[in-house]
């Protein structure tokens, strides 16, 4: 299977930069579309800015900086009104300030300065950007949406500056305009991010860019590829003609992991037009591509904010599950009843998750992964619309999960206890210094009534618990690593209804509502236990990134589709049954049988000795049995 990692985005509406007489500098390759326009936090205040080095500064001493050009997204702002800046620290006095009209929206603008800079090379680094003010129904900022670069690009959120790298944003789309007599031999190498969900057996072929920074035409370059440490690839592309400003997209060679873990790569580019370039410091892109297991299953979670009162909540429903219908990575789907005015469903779980609202809650609302689309939203929550939905689903698909989960339960019809295991692998390093994991209850398909939906509408995926006795969950240990799991168990006995904790006696008076009204009966068959592991910050609402997520009934174990894995496996110790791993492969000894299980549960020949890894071992003796982690060397 062969797949294409674009360093460009394919734009429904795509303009151009035509190149004026004179020369610019920036990062953006001109390209700009109106309906990929964004806002970044929640403040009225916007704005973007690209960031020169000493490298840069040192080649551009003595040329200066007579106009700022800029695509807006909205002219809506304050007095149709934006403030151009260059500086030294953007928090600091700036060295040129003006104040502009902005004309028109998705459309390059050039401003001509009234007092010019000249760059004196000393700076250090130097900013070159706008703000406006603006109110929050509209959207400011516009990016090429090519490949992002560190420290380079940046927007304004509520008060600080903040790199724009790893949002997938590519180049802010302001440039600035220096004479046309500089004599400049420079490129910068854009490849596309790696940062991606990859997996290890697959082909993928990267597309990288290069634009050329400087004012010389390019002719030529010659690139140096080296894969997992390997001797470098020659390549070499010729007969090209890359003005000022211009860019070239290439493919690099295509890379196939055959396991998965972290394959490096380096991309260096040796020569233009036959010699080194003025600036090399942006010449070369060094990373390691993380490839998952070929088998490991990535999920999204996508929490829905509903209400039996709320008219407009039948037609979103609708749209979430046109969503679904269409998605082509799963998805487990949980619903809030909150967000509106709280009905019999509603739990204090709910109106925990109404932080990410960010501000006034509605209904109906949604969202993926507890993360902002930036391309619909500024907040986590958004509007029910299929587009929204499915443009969410497209981008968080594509980041890395880092921890593969495995649900088991064991359902017991007379006590109506629910046993459930939760094993959640650390398959990738975790990426914040805080990480959580939570079970939720959830029941499908209870019959009550909705406004416009009548007295027996379906509703699904209802909360009914937090089977960790918190809404945030639990937080994982920071001792574990790479390699490492973690088990985490429960009971939990279904009782015959679950009455919502939200109300007191206060609030049912007041709605007039009974006991009878907010007890709910419980339906086993329809009762999943839903796993998730993720990001937490609560000071920062969108630090609470889903990485991954599970669903299984709590009856069959199993979700809709799901194959088997470890099902109802226990890790209760029993030293009699032996297990053990060496260069000659595993051994179990006390055993009567035993199962070998990769890192994502997928069961394998036990017979057969398994390649180099972590891999998962369950023996079983009569009644007693053993679950542990091996490490083949």
């Amino acid at each position: 299977m062969k797949k294409s990692i674009l360093a460009t985005v394919l734009l429904a509406v795509s303009c151009l930069f035509t190149a004026s007489a004179s020369n610019t500098i920036g990062y953006t390759n001109g390209q700009y579309s109106r309906s990929k326009l964004f806002r970044v936090g929640t403040g009225n205040i916007q704005g973007m800015a690209f960031k020169l080095d000493s490298e840069k500064l040192t080649m551009l001493k003595g040329q200066t900086i007579s106009a700022v050009e800029v695509v807006f997204g909205s002219r809506n702002s304050t007095a149709n009104a934006a403030t151009l800046f260059i500086t030294t620290n953007p928090d600091a006095t700036p060295l040129r300030k003006q104040e502009v009209t902005i004309s028109r929206a998705a459309q390059w603008l050039t401003y001509s300065l009234d007092t010019p800079y000249t760059i004196t090379g000393d700076e250090g680094e130097l900013y070159v950007g706008y703000t406006a003010e603006i109110s929050n129904t509209y959207y400011m900022l516009s990016s090429d949406f090519a490949s992002d670069m560190q420290g380079v690009c940046y927007a304004y959120d509520e008060g600080k500056w903040v790199d724009l790298y790893g949002k997938g944003f590519g180049g802010v789309n302001v440039r600035a305009v220096i004479g046309d007599d500089a004599a400049i031999k420079d490129v910068t190498l854009k490849p596309v991010s790696t940062d991606g969900y990859f997996k290890a057996g697959a082909a993928y072929t990267y597309a990288a860019q290069l634009r050329n920074f400087g004012t010389e035409k390019v002719n030529s370059f010659d690139l140096e590829v080296s894969v997992n440490n390997g001797t470098p690839q020659t390549l070499k592309y010729n007969n090209l003609a890359l003005a000022n400003g211009e860019t070239y997209d290439f493919n690099l060679p295509e890379i196939n992991a055959d396991a998965n873990g972290k394959l490096p790569i380096s991309v260096k580019v040796v020569a233009v037009n036959g010699s080194a370039d003025q600036a090399q410091g942006d010449n070369v892109y060094n990373a390691d591509i993380f490839f998952y297991p070929a088998d490991m299953q990535k999920k999204l979670l996508l929490e829905g904010f509903t209400g039996q009162d709320c008219s407009n909540c039948p037609e979103g429903h609708r749209a979430i599950a046109a969503a679904l219908a269409s998605a082509t990575t799963p998805v487990v789907e949980v619903m809030h009843h909150a967000g509106y005015f709280p009905d019999i469903f509603t739990t204090n779980i709910d109106y925990y998750y109404t932080f990410f609202y960010g501000g006034n809650t509605y209904a109906p609302a949604v969202m993926v992964n507890r993360m902002t689309n930036p391309l619909v939203g500024t907040v986590p929550v958004m509007n029910t619309t299929q587009s929204a939905i499915e443009s969410s689903f497209d981008l968080f698909a594509k980041r890395q999960p880092y921890v593969s989960i495995k649900l088991a339960t064991n359902y017991d019809e007379n006590t109506r206890d629910i046993k459930v295991k939760m094993v959640a692998y650390i398959i990738n390093d975790l990426p914040t210094e805080q990480t959580v994991f939570n079970l939720l209850l959830v029941q499908d398909s209870i019959k009550a009534s909705q406004t416009l939906g009548g007295q027996y509408y379906n509703h699904a995926m209802v909360t009914r618990a937090a089977l960790t006795n918190n809404a945030w969950g639990l937080i994982i240990p920071n001792t574990l690593s790479v390699g490492d799991s973690l088990v985490w168990e429960t009971t939990y006995n279904l009782p015959e209804a679950i009455r919502s904790d939200y109300w007191t006696t206060e609030l049912l008076t007041a709605k007039n509502y009974t006991e009878e009204d907010i007890t709910i009966p419980t339906d086993a068959k329809n009762t999943y236990v839903v796993a998730y592991v993720g990001a937490y910050d609560m000071e920062d609402i969108d630090g609470h990134e889903v990485y991954n997520c599970e669903i299984a009934n709590i009856m069959t174990g199993k979700g809709p589709g799901e194959s088997d894995g470890i099902d109802n496996a226990t890790a209760d110790k029993n030293y009699d049954i032996r297990i053990s791993a060496d260069e000659n492969g595993i051994r179990v000894e006390g055993a009567e049988s035993w199962s070998l299980y990769d890192m994502t549960g997928k069961r394998l020949d036990s017979t057969k000795r398994p390649a180099c890894g972590i891999y998962i071992v369950k023996a079983t003796a009569g009644s007693n049995s053993v679950t542990e982690k091996v490490y083949v060397k």
